[in-house]
């Protein structure tokens, strides 16, 4: 059992981009806007225009950057099958001082 939740005016509120409301439509305008909006049916990018969106659009550059600050900005910890090979590799980023490198990058 799922409850809607309402905004002040007493109608539900939309969560998602793809529960629209499903008014019927009339004549040739469809009264949602968002109603030929289907995942995937994008194109897919490729390498060089990957680069030229994440050089040119700071929201691009946004949802790259972010969450793979978020994930790095305590450290990591390399995980692999072989633990005396990643006991090496984090030894050697130590040594290296990584971490604070790529802070300063920053």
């Amino acid at each position: 059992m799922s409850k809607d939740i309402v905004g002040l005016d007493g109608n539900p509120l939309i969560m998602d981009f793809m529960q629209t409301k499903q008014a019927p439509a009339t004549g040739t305008r469809h009264p949602d806007p968002f109603h030929m909006q289907r995942p995937g049916m994008g194109h897919h990018l490729g390498d060089y225009e990957l680069e030229q969106l994440y050089r040119g659009n700071s929201m691009a550059r946004n949802i790259v950057d972010i969450p793979a600050e978020d994930m790095t900005r305590n450290g990591w910890h390399i995980k692999m099958d072989d633990n005396a090979l990643a006991a090496k590799y984090e030894a050697r980023l130590n040594e290296l001082n990584a971490q604070k490198r790529f802070k300063d990058l920053w």
